[in-house]
C-alpha cells in the first residue's frame, strides 16, 4: 500500500499547529508526576482472550503497511 502524503495546505497547517521547542534543554516531568506514575506499580492486566484474538490480526496489518 503506497504512503499517502498530506496535501500542501494540510502540510502548512500542520507546521503552524505542531509544537516547536524553544531550546535544546532537556525537559523533565515535575517530581509529583514522576511519583504518581511510579506509585501505579505496573498494575496493568492482559486483555481478555476473546478481545486479544479479535485485535491481533489488525496489529499485523498496521505494521505491514
Amino acid at each position: 500500500m503506497p504512503v499517502q502524503h498530506k496535501c500542501t495546505p494540510c502540510e502548512e497547517a500542520a507546521k503552524k499547529t505542531q509544537r516547536q521547542e524553544q531550546s535544546n534543554a532537556e525537559v523533565a516531568a515535575p517530581q509529583e508526576l514522576t511519583n504518581y506514575v511510579e506509585s501505579l506499580g505496573n498494575k496493568g492486566t492482559a486483555l481478555p482472550a476473546q478481545t486479544q484474538q479479535f485485535l491481533d490480526p489488525g496489529w499485523d496489518m498496521i505494521f505491514q503497511m
